[in-house]
């Protein structure tokens, strides 16, 4: 018959078809897509540093110390936070963070004796480790020796009775004593030593008072103009001042404390 001629020619054709078919299908996609590159690592922020804070040695002095703060990856728009000897914790930012640079910046402050710590804060990155510093006790004046005793009166002998001396008008009276006059109110003293590389003075007001109503009527009366305004550390401002400025602000009931301002150096 015709029939088994054919199915015997066409089982080899057959045969390597399917061994093509098999082939291929054990191969990987030639056109398949690459995968995505891996997303780069989000950047941490720099977490600030404090290693050192001169001048070294600190004293208690009642008016404001200007300080400089040293360490690395100190960053705009940073903020400075003061724990005190009593707990109370101060927080020192914006335009009363003075010369700021990667490696260092300067605050002023006032200070009691006692032990501190400082911890610095970079915008949107943890605080750095707590800097610890102790401030001395003000140098106390010496107290004056006591006076000296008073040399014993001579003993007195009684005179013999005598006649009594003759009757005379009396005295007029004493007139009375004049009044005092009322006491001038109390000028502060200007403290430290004028220092060329930073002019000016530092201007402390008391506690509780409204820095911006009392610079705006200072202002006013005596014609200066601020380089820095306190709120936080302490309450005032630094300028320059003539000798008539400072002598009309040194006796203002307001005004705490007058210092020369100075720039604080490193390794002091």
């Amino acid at each position: 018959m015709a029939v088994r001629p054919v199915i015997r020619a066409c089982w080899p054709m057959a045969l390597a078809l399917a061994s093509l078919v098999s082939a291929g299908c054990g191969q990987a996609n030639p056109i398949a897509p690459a995968a995505p590159p891996a997303a780069a690592p989000a950047a941490v922020p720099l977490r600030a540093t404090v290693t050192e804070i001169s001048p070294g040695s600190l004293r208690e002095s009642g008016s404001a110390t200007r300080v400089r703060v040293g360490g690395s990856r100190f960053r705009p728009g940073l903020h400075a936070a003061l724990t005190r000897p009593d707990g109370s914790v101060t927080t020192v930012k914006g335009d009363e963070i003075l010369e700021l640079t990667d490696s260092s910046f300067e605050l002023v402050l006032s200070l009691a004796a006692g032990s501190h710590s400082l911890v610095v804060t970079n915008p949107d990155s943890a605080p750095s480790d707590g800097f610890a510093f102790s401030v001395a006790e003000a140098e106390r004046a010496p107290e004056p020796p006591p006076p000296a005793a008073a040399p014993a009166p001579p003993p007195t002998t009684t005179p013999p009775p005598s006649a009594p001396p003759p009757t005379s008008p009396p005295a007029p009276a004493p007139p009375l004593p004049t009044p005092p006059a009322p006491p001038v109110a109390s000028c502060v003293a200007v403290t430290g030593v004028f220092d060329p590389g930073a002019p000016g003075f530092i201007v402390v007001f008391k506690d509780g008072t409204n820095v911006d109503a009392t610079l705006a009527l200072l202002t006013a009366r005596y014609g200066f103009t601020p380089t820095h305004i306190y709120r936080a550390a302490l309450l005032g401002f630094s300028a320059r001042l003539t000798d008539s400025q400072l002598q009309g602000l040194r006796c203002e009931d307001v005004v705490k404390s007058i210092t020369y301002n100075a720039s604080a150096g490193i390794g002091f």
